[in-house]
C-alpha cells in the first residue's frame, strides 16, 4: 500500500543515560512517546540494562505529542517521537526553561491495512487520499469490492497520524468518520474485527 520512510527523535539520549547512569545510585530513566518506537525503545533498554545491570528504564508508549509534553512537564526524562517536535511545544517548552534537542537514531514507514477478505489489491495515493479525506466512502470508487469502508486512524497528536495527513492527505483534514484510536495495537485489533 504506502510505505514512506520518517526519522525518530529521541531527546538528549546519550546525556541523559550518561547522568543518570554516572550515578552511584541512579533513580532510573523514564521513557514515554511514540507509540512506534516504543518496542525499539525497549530494545534498547534490556540491551542497555545487561549491561548495566543497576539500570532501571520504564518505556510508555502514547504518542508523540504526549512524550514531548511529558518532558517540557518533567514527568519523564525522555521523549521519544516519530515527528519533528511542533512550533507549539517549541513555545512551551522554552516557557517551561527546557532545552530540547532531537537526536534522529531511526526510519520506519507507514503502512495502510485492510482486512484480509477485502480482495483490493492496491491502492494509490490519490486513492488513499479521497479514502481518508470522505471522498471516496465505498471500496468500489478505488477499485475494490463494494464494501462500505471504515476508517481507523491514529489520534491527533500522533507522530503517524500527523506524518499521514502531511504525505497522504497533502494536509487535508481526515473525513470526520474516520475513528482514532491510539496505539498501533488498537489500529490492527481493530481492523482484524472489520471487513469494511
Amino acid at each position: 500500500m504506502m510505505k514512506s520512510p520518517r526519522p525518530h527523535i529521541v531527546a538528549s539520549l546519550a546525556l541523559v543515560v550518561a547522568y543518570l547512569f554516572g550515578c552511584e545510585t541512579s533513580p532510573g530513566v523514564r521513557v514515554k512517546g511514540s507509540d512506534t518506537m516504543a518496542n525499539l525503545a525497549s530494545r534498547w533498554a534490556v540491551e542497555y540494562s545487561a549491561r548495566n545491570p543497576r539500570a532501571f528504564i520504564t518505556i510508555d508508549g502514547g504518542g508523540s505529542g504526549r512524550g514531548i509534553s511529558a518532558l517540557v512537564l518533567g514527568a519523564t526524562d525522555l521523549a521519544t517521537a516519530s515527528r519533528p517536535v511542533n512550533e507549539r511545544e517549541r513555545v512551551d517548552a522554552l516557557e517551561a526553561g527546557v532545552e530540547l534537542d532531537a537526536v534522529v537514531v531511526a526510519m520506519d514507514g507507514v503502512a495502510v491495512i485492510v482486512h484480509p477478505s477485502n480482495s483490493l489489491d492496491s491502492l494509490t495515493l490519490d486513492d488513499l487520499r479521497r479514502l481518508f479525506t470522505g471522498e471516496a466512502t465505498n471500496f468500489a470508487e478505488v477499485g475494490g469490492p463494494d464494501l462500505r469502508a471504515t476508517l481507523y486512524g491514529r489520534e491527533g497528536d500522533s507522530g503517524t497520524h500527523q506524518f499521514f495527513k502531511h504525505e497522504a492527505l497533502l494536509g487535508a483534514e481526515f473525513a470526520r468518520s474516520e475513528q482514532r484510536l491510539q496505539g498501533t495495537a488498537a489500529l490492527a485489533e481493530a481492523v482484524a474485527r472489520d471487513p469494511s
